[in-house]
């Protein structure tokens, strides 16, 4: 199995033939005559929602990918942690139009593989939250929230910046 595509470089307008085989089950993505990374079909995840009455609703999935059987001499760039989870629990009308949902999200720790260099990235947790008000007769739907709430700083990716807390504002006009 032999796919061709062109990536174009958008800087410097290069063009490069890139070839996808599949060799013992690995799909390989070539460069020229080097593989440079490949995708195994090694995924699972969960996903539930229920719904606990009088509005509330609690939420989870975990899910991860998994690599085997890697020849040794291929870097992989596969780059994605073992395992994942979020957890949640939300109403969006808890008494009188004011709502809330809280997510915390959790990923393993990564042996990130890279051109720009090769590193660990730890196991991080983060918390989101979210408060919203509805004003029913005028239809506006006001939220203020934040992701990673507790400004805990984490990377990513190896090389990236420490990402801290991000917090939001919104109104939405007829949004019902």
């Amino acid at each position: 199995m032999c796919t061709h595509a062109v990536l174009i470089a958008a800087r410097d307008l290069v063009a490069l033939l890139v070839r996808q085989e599949l060799l013992n089950g690995i799909r390989l993505l070539w460069i020229g005559d080097v593989p440079v990374a490949y995708a195994f079909p090694g995924r699972v995840g969960i996903t539930a929602e229920y719904q606990l009455g009088k509005g509330y609703s609690v939420m989870g999935n975990v899910y991860g990918d998994q690599l085997t059987g890697v020849p040794s001499e291929l870097i992989t760039f596969f780059n994605t942690p073992k395992t994942r989870f979020h957890i949640g629990l939300s109403n969006s009308n808890l008494s009188h139009g004011i709502g809330f949902n809280v997510v915390y999200k959790w990923q393993d720790k990564i042996n990130w593989e890279g051109t720009f260099g090769t590193g660990d990235i730890p196991a991080f947790g983060t918390l989101d939250a979210q408060v919203s008000y509805n004003f029913a007769k005028q239809k506006i739907l006001l939220k203020l929230g934040g992701t990673n709430i507790t400004n805990h700083y984490y990377r990513s990716a190896f090389g990236n910046p420490y990402i801290g807390a991000l917090y939001y504002a919104s109104i939405g006009y007829n949004v019902f």
